[in-house]
């Protein structure tokens, strides 16, 4: 049991250390615009439903570009639509954006995993010491 603690927690936390590393990566080397959340779409998956905002900007070509931010919610949100989100886009294909800052950027999700992560690991470690 020790032992499927300590591995699964490492896996949580390489998982929430290559998130917050996405994040930081998207901050560094995506174009950054000024636009707005415009509506959400529900998404059912495995018996759970999550909230996923849609994303409007202007590039700097002057066209209008839609996206649907990558990172959910499943509490929903409460602030009315639309309002104003800073938004990063792959330069290299200009349909990826998703939201710079807050908890849908993705930081959020990260920390989470990576905290999740550390503790399953201390579990599994104290466990192993103390059987």
């Amino acid at each position: 049991m020790a032992i499927g603690f300590i591995v699964l927690g490492i896996l949580l936390a390489i998982i929430g250390i290559r998130g917050l590393w996405l994040v930081v990566y998207r901050r560094r080397r995506w174009k950054r615009y000024r636009g707005e959340a415009v509506s959400y779409a529900w998404e059912r998956s495995g018996g759970s439903s999550h909230q996923f905002w849609i994303l409007q900007w202007v590039d700097d070509d002057g066209v209008t570009r839609t996206a649907r931010n990558p990172t959910g919610s499943s509490t929903g949100t409460l602030r009315s639509f639309p309002f104003p989100v800073e938004v990063l886009v792959n330069p290299a294909n200009p349909d990826q954006a998703q939201v710079a800052k807050g908890g849908n950027s993705g930081v959020a999700a990260g920390m989470a995993m990576f905290l999740v992560g550390l503790i399953f690991t201390g579990v599994g470690t104290l466990i192993a010491r103390y059987s």
